[in-house]
């Protein structure tokens, strides 16, 4: 899926174009985010503990352990929707790469 390091990247990406990376998950009511701040939210988009969410898991073994539903990326003036992590990886794969 992904790594720790290419997370990292990612959510400098976010903050640094003032966006967000938000993963869902099938059947499960929170979902892991990505904008400057590692975190998590439940389904009305409200901050929630990690470890209410997660409990003690590091990100990328949560994008491991759940079934994805979406990835949305939202940046100014812009929206995204990947159904998969294959879609998502091709849009960023520059940013993964640096």
């Amino acid at each position: 899926m992904l790594s720790h390091s290419q997370i990292i990247k990612l959510n400098k990406w976010a903050k640094n174009v003032n966006g967000r990376i938000v993963f869902r998950f099938k059947k499960y009511p929170y979902a892991l985010v990505l904008d400057g701040v590692i975190h998590a939210e439940d389904f009305e988009g409200k901050a929630v503990s990690w470890s209410q969410a997660f409990g003690p898991q590091v990100p990328s073994d949560v994008l491991l352990s759940y079934k994805l539903k979406e990835i949305e990326i939202r940046m100014p003036g812009k929206e995204l929707v990947f159904k998969t992590f294959k879609e998502f990886k091709e849009f960023f794969a520059k940013v993964l790469e640096a």
